[in-house]
């Protein structure tokens, strides 16, 4: 058994790929990193990390822990943010600036202010792969913290978590899980990318949806994933405040409009891919009933135009109505926080 990796070859090919992307987390990614490098495995891995020119001190800590694994941790240092210039990708391809160069059979995932528990993790997740070719991923539980290392009590990702078999039904019923199979941070997948013909990944970068809902919805559409009962990994959700997804969509008032579009480019991106048009129906009626709340309880020109507007491009009003008696405010804003 190797540990870290510290006296393996850089020669040979990794059979793991693990991306961290990282900006302004210079008080968590020597936590992020000491997870992934204590990881108890018997194969080679490399560890991709994207720094999107942070303007704290979270680069020099990459270095440092470079210059002590430079067979093992490879970053990429950005001079110019990227989501703010637009070049390449936005924020919804952001992970390829990794994904593009990894050069492992399977791909790993852990945001510069998440972590890894187990030191087995990684170890479990490509056995279990490695013998089960028919799964493309599996995933694990998620234990969810705050900035501050408060545990989340009411708030679970993704909700209704389960450890049956997560297939293209479950990635079409947002209501339950999101969109996600499981937390990015518990991700292990085949390397889909290596494979994937060029119509379709071109397809994949136009696609302007959640990173995490249109990675699992090409897993999906390509197999079936394991969700295993472990939970081997840390969500930090931060809300009061710096970059996260969690806290940029705080500060928008209505995004019932902008998750509907959202699920749109999904629909597009299966379409034209595979073939398949998922159906999104459960939750764009709730989009609806949440938007109509909004103009009721913060009556303004901007929530009006945007229920007028998803009023519109309903298709079945009658059908809206009967989602009514069902629908709970507070349960669907948790699941818009990831959309």
């Amino acid at each position: 058994m190797v540990n870290s990796m510290g006296d393996m070859k850089s020669e040979a090919a990794p059979l793991v790929s693990i991306s961290v992307l990282a900006y302004n987390h210079e008080k968590y990614i020597r936590q992020c990193l000491d997870s992934i490098l204590m990881q108890e495995v018997n194969f080679l891995y490399e560890v991709l990390i994207h720094d999107d020119a942070s303007p704290d001190g979270t680069a020099d800590i990459i270095r440092e822990y470079e210059a002590k694994y430079p067979e093992i941790i490879k970053p990429i240092y950005q001079i110019e943010n990227q989501y703010l210039q637009k070049n390449y990708v936005d924020l919804f391809n952001i992970d390829m600036f990794n994904i593009d160069r990894a050069r492992g059979k399977y791909l790993a995932f852990c945001d510069g202010d998440d972590y890894w528990l187990d030191p087995k993790k990684l170890q479990k997740q490509v056995d279990f792969l490695e013998k089960h070719s028919e799964y493309i991923a599996c995933v694990h539980h998620t234990k969810v913290i705050d900035e501050f290392g408060n545990v989340h009590q009411s708030y679970e990702f993704p909700p209704n978590y389960n450890t049956r078999d997560y297939t293209l039904s479950d990635a079409e019923n947002l209501l339950m899980g999101n969109g996600c199979a499981g937390h990015h941070s518990s991700l292990v997948c085949q390397n889909i990318f290596i494979n994937l013909p060029k119509g379709i990944y071109m397809s994949y970068l136009q696609c302007k949806a959640n990173n995490d809902i249109k990675l699992f919805l090409l897993l999906v559409l390509n197999g079936r994933i394991r969700r295993l009962s472990d939970t081997m990994s840390v969500y930090r959700y931060i809300i009061s405040g710096g970059t996260s997804w969690s806290a940029g969509y705080g500060k928008i008032p209505n995004i019932c409009l902008l998750t509907y579009n959202r699920l749109r480019e999904l629909s597009q991106f299966s379409e034209t891919s595979y073939g398949y048009t998922p159906d999104y129906t459960d939750f764009e009626n709730e989009l609806v009933l949440v938007s109509l709340y909004k103009l009721v309880t913060h009556p303004n020109e901007d929530n009006w135009n945007i229920t007028r507007e998803l009023f519109t491009l309903t298709k079945d009003k009658f059908r809206l109505l009967t989602y009514i008696p069902k629908f709970t405010v507070d349960n669907m804003v948790r699941h818009l926080r990831s959309c």
